[in-house]
């Protein structure tokens, strides 16, 4: 039975989870983390994206936009369909587009990147709300310039520009039309050595909890940089009590 709040489920809204290969992901962490670290924790945080995307049962349909085999072999363990990525482009957006080119014109779809470890399903219904009543285009900046979560509708009103100081990039594409909403933690994204600190963070039964560790050998604190800005989060989920 789905929950109050979460019954959007029906209109056609589809998830899509871009992922790079476990391998050569989180390559900006390298000055602190070994090879097998980084693997492990992009691993982690895509479970728990995943999850949080089946848990809300927002979505008619769940892709996974890959061509790491480990990412196919879990998202098809748990449901999702896989759109291999042919594009061999690095960064996720030639697997983003190479995906909404295979979805309906007129699909409804939210991007989620899988790299936010403090996801919950809750702070996706905000970005179905908006996309339900209207809207085109609906960011969600994260704490760094970039995008986390690009609701779309249809899913090809505007290119992907995820990278560094993405969200600027999208809300130069997208005009005068976006929404741009900050729901809970899903501002959060895990690229840089300080962002570490979010492991500490993390929900007692997800996978990346299992590698707090990591932010305690280089000396982190869940008040190490983006946490001193975690204020905001309170005021954003009654924001958005209205809708779930």
């Amino acid at each position: 039975m789905t929950r109050p709040g979460l019954s959007y489920k029906g209109d056609g809204l589809q998830a899509v989870i871009p992922v790079q290969p476990f391998g050569r992901a989180k390559s900006r962490l390298s000055p602190v983390l070994s090879p097998n670290e980084r693997c492990a924790l992009a691993e982690a945080m895509f479970r728990d994206v995943l999850a949080a995307v089946f848990a809300s049962r927002l979505f008619d349909a769940v892709h996974v936009a890959t061509g790491c085999e480990d990412a196919a072999r879990i998202a098809r363990e748990a449901g999702a369909s896989v759109l291999p990525d042919a594009s061999q482009s690095p960064g996720t957006n030639g697997a983003v587009d190479a995906a909404l080119a295979k979805l309906p014109l007129d699909a409804a779809v939210m991007v989620v990147q899988a790299d936010l470890p403090l996801l919950q399903p809750t702070d996706l219904v905000a970005v179905a709300a908006a996309l339900r009543n209207g809207a085109e285009v609906v960011l969600v900046p994260a704490m760094d310039g970039g995008t986390t979560i690009l609701g779309l509708s249809p899913a090809r009103a505007i290119r992907s520009a995820f990278g560094p100081n993405s969200f600027a990039a999208h809300m130069a594409q997208a005009g005068s039309a976006p929404v741009v909403l900050r729901p809970g933690r899903a501002v959060f994204d895990l690229d840089r050595p300080e962002d570490i600190a979010l492991l500490l963070a993390c929900r007692s039964d997800s996978h990346c909890i299992r590698l707090s560790h990591l932010a305690r050998a280089i000396g982190l604190s869940t008040h190490t940089t983006k946490q001193e800005n975690t204020s905001h989060v309170e005021g954003d989920h009654a924001r958005y009590a209205s809708v779930r």
